[in-house]
């Protein structure tokens, strides 16, 4: 990983709602909850002032809300504290490094191994898990393949950086695992904590 710049939670949260809010499988779900807010109008999030704490103050409330973000709840129950965010650039070589977060059907996927490059061989093998098709990585090979660029992702490791473990961009790590050399120079937001509370939340590390 190349390490370019600070980054934040702020910036951390509207790069995840951003993600959500772009996906096929998640988009219609944040939208629901916008609305049911108030908040049909989604330039909180597409024209994005992140210099502005009213915003930056609802953004995070919509993914605590959404998400359980500073909640203890879903997928952020027993969540490490996070002592620093950074703006990095990924290497190739840095692929194999990253790891899908503790889920059932990550884990199935990729064989137990947590490896998105041993979910890629399987679904190069027509692994399918929990009858969900794959479409979805399969799309976003053909979107890389046409010059596409997606959000960068957001990763959490401790500080000797020996593994990160996806926060948010399953998919489209998935798809780089699939077309390994669309992977270099992809952005990422990485989160640093304590290795223990790590292994303690994600329990793969």
């Amino acid at each position: 990983m190349k390490n370019y710049r600070v980054s934040g939670e702020n910036e951390m949260i509207l790069v995840f709602l951003r993600s959500e809010l772009s996906s096929s499988r998640f988009s219609a779900k944040l939208t629901e909850h916008l609305c049911h807010i108030g908040l049909s109008n989604l330039s909180v999030i597409e024209k994005a002032d992140l210099i502005s704490e009213t915003e930056n103050t609802l953004r995070k409330k919509i993914l605590g809300e959404y998400r359980g973000w500073n909640q203890n709840r879903e997928m952020f129950e027993g969540f490490p504290v996070i002592d620093g965010w950074r703006k990095a650039v990924c290497q190739r070589g840095d692929l194999a490094k990253i790891k899908y977060i503790n889920y059932s059907y990550w884990n199935e996927l990729s064989g137990q191994t947590s490896s998105p490059g041993a979910a890629a061989e399987a679904m190069k093998n027509n692994g399918i898990v929990f009858d969900v098709p794959n479409d979805a990585f399969i799309s976003g090979v053909e979107y890389l393949k046409r010059g596409g660029k997606f959000l960068p992702v957001i990763l959490i490791t401790n500080r000797d950086e020996e593994r990160y473990i996806i926060i948010e961009g399953h998919s489209h790590i998935s798809a780089y695992a699939l077309e390994p050399e669309c992977f270099d120079g992809t952005e990422c937001i990485i989160g640093y904590c304590g290795r223990s509370a790590l292994v303690e939340w994600n329990g793969r590390v």
